[in-house]
């Protein structure tokens, strides 16, 4: 039995070959760690969402990069800048201390943290190139590199190798990562080096 699992466990790139699923070296799908069914929600959200005609490259991944941190850039820039209370463009600890007031518990805190993480050289004030410096660091720290490197790896679903992933690709990267974990699911861990 354990034969034919390791077997198996060999195979099953070479069968995801011949089903038309491109894998790099090392198996990189692995990087998206994703179910079958979240390679195929969230494969399907970007390239509905970014591509075009049902199918996405490598250009529009990184525009959906750049719009989950634009996304997140803007909603810490205007936590704190709904507390410039008079329009100049800058926030002062006065300001903050009257919009913070209104918040929830944990808004307040936010609000806070982001007037806090803008106001650099701690004058109590917060210039817009402040806001928008910490509000970038704010978008990477929370989209990392290593986020990006997970939506690039979607590009391993580009079966053709056109340099585009269609849903059909997307649908048969999904098939081969549920064979896959199923496969090492019926093997206890460490038994393939044990036996071989």
């Amino acid at each position: 039995m354990t034969r034919f699992l390791l077997c198996l466990l060999l195979l099953i790139p070479a069968l995801a070959r011949a089903e038309g699923v491109a894998l790099p070296p090392g198996m990189a799908l692995d990087v998206l760690k994703l179910s079958r069914a979240g390679l195929i929600e969230e494969g399907t959200r970007l390239i509905l969402g970014y591509g075009s005609q049902d199918a996405i490259s490598a250009a529009g991944l990184e525009l959906a990069i750049g719009h989950e941190r634009a996304t997140r850039r803007a909603a810490q820039a205007e936590q704190v800048l709904a507390a410039d209370l008079n329009g100049d463009g800058a926030v002062t600890r006065a300001e903050m201390a009257v919009h913070a007031g209104t918040l929830s518990v944990r808004m307040r805190a936010r609000a806070l943290a982001g007037f806090a993480a803008a106001d650099g050289d701690g004058d109590g004030r917060a210039e817009l190139p402040e806001i928008m410096a910490a509000a970038q660091a704010y978008a990477l720290e929370r989209f990392d590199e290593a986020a990006a490197e997970r939506v690039r790896a979607l590009m391993y679903c580009d079966a053709d190798r056109d340099g585009l992933v269609t849903l059909a690709e997307l649908r048969a990267a999904g098939d081969y990562l549920a064979a896959r974990a199923e496969a090492q699911k019926l093997t206890p861990a460490g038994q393939m080096e044990r036996d071989l």
